[in-house]
């Protein structure tokens, strides 16, 4: 259920800041908690998954040209520009 909502981050994070950690830190091991519960979600949804791979591979592309950009206001453009064009 965890990887279906998105995981525990609306308190794991806030947590981590309320015991003292700073922001980057609490971030980053946040993050690594969230990996492998991505991955067994996946695992563990793959069957609902099976004809979804155009849709990964479309995401995913516009994915990396928003890492790419360099900037956030192109990444974010990218983004949407490709979420309209593969969505008509």
């Amino acid at each position: 259920m965890a990887s279906l909502v998105g995981g525990a981050s609306v308190i794991t994070f806030p947590v981590l800041l309320a015991v003292g950690l700073p922001p980057v830190t609490a971030n980053v091991s946040n993050t690594i908690g969230l990996v492998p519960g991505g991955v067994s979600g996946t695992l563990g949804y793959r069957r609902e998954l099976v004809g979804q791979r155009a849709r990964l591979v479309s995401l995913g592309v516009a994915g990396l040209l928003g890492v790419w950009a360099r900037r956030r206001e192109v990444g974010s453009g990218l983004v949407l520009l490709w979420y309209d064009v593969t969505t008509r």
